[in-house]
C-alpha cells in the first residue's frame, strides 16, 4: 500500500486501501488512487507505473533511496538517473525536478545516491511507453497526485487491507472466518478507533471475524 513518512512519498499504492494521518492528527482512509507521471524537456508526459516496487514489464518504475542503495535490476532495460537538489524528495501534489546525469542500457543495477532518483523501464515492457529521447543534461519533472487531494497533506500513511465498513454499511469483505485482527475505523470528526484482537491460541485467544 501507499507509504508516506514525514510527508515523503516512499511507496506507491498498488490499488490498495490506505490510512493517512494529517498534521492536525485527523485520519483519512480509502483507496488513494495515486497517479504518477514524468514530463521531459520537450513537454512530453509519460505515465509512471509504480514507485519503489519490483520492476515488471507493465511500465516505467521510479526508484528512490527509500527502496535500496541500488535499483537491484539485472534484467535488460534502460535506467535514467536524475540528480536532485539537496534535500528534495517526492511529495504528493508537489512537482519534483531533476537533471539527467546518466542514461544506462543493459543489465547492471545502478547505485541510487542520496540526492538521486532512477527511472527504469524493462526492454520487454508491454506498456506502449518508452524512455526514448531522454538525454544527459535534460530536466525531468515528476508529479505524484491523488484524486482526493486530502492525501496531499498526509504526514504519514500506510497500506491497509479490505474496507469493511463504508458509510456505516458492511461491505462484502466482512467475512466470518476467525483470525488475529487489527482494525482501524474513522469517525466523522477525523478521530480514529483501533481494535486489536489476538488469535490462533485455542481456548485463550480464538481471534475474531471481520464481520464481528
Amino acid at each position: 500500500g501507499m507509504l508516506i513518512q514525514n510527508g515523503r512519498l516512499c511507496v506507491s499504492d498498488g490499488a490498495w486501501n490506505a490510512v493517512g494521518f494529517l498534521s492536525d492528527g485527523s485520519v483519512i482512509t480509502g483507496a488513494p488512487g495515486l497517479q504518477m507521471s514524468l514530463t521531459d524537456a520537450n513537454g512530453l508526459v509519460r505515465p509512471i507505473y509504480a514507485l519503489n516496487k519490483v520492476r515488471t514489464p507493465r511500465g516505467i518504475y521510479l526508484y528512490t533511496p527509500d527502496y535500496s542503495s541500488t535499483t537491484r535490476l539485472t534484467a535488460a532495460g534502460v535506467q535514467v538517473v536524475l540528480d536532485l537538489a539537496p534535500g528534495d524528495y517526492l511529495r504528493l501534489g508537489q512537482p519534483l525536478t531533476g537533471t539527467v546525469s546518466q542514461v544506462v542500457h543493459g543489465t547492471t543495477a545502478l547505485t541510487i545516491g542520496e540526492n538521486q532518483v532512477v527511472l527504469a523501464l524493462s526492454d520487454n515492457n508491454t506498456s506502449g511507453t518508452t524512455l526514448g529521447g531522454i538525454e544527459v543534461g535534460q530536466t525531468i519533472t515528476i508529479n505524484a497526485q491523488t484524486s482526493d487531494t486530502r492525501w496531499h497533506d498526509a504526514v504519514f500513511s500506510c497500506g491497509g487491507g479490505d474496507m469493511l465498513l463504508r458509510n456505516g454499511e458492511l461491505t462484502s469483505a466482512a467475512t466470518t472466518s476467525r483470525a488475529p485482527r487489527t482494525v482501524l475505523g474513522t469517525r466523522d470528526d477525523g478521530s480514529c478507533v483501533i481494535l486489536v484482537c489476538d488469535g490462533r491460541q485455542s481456548g485463550l485467544a480464538d481471534g475474531i471475524s471481520l464481520r464481528d
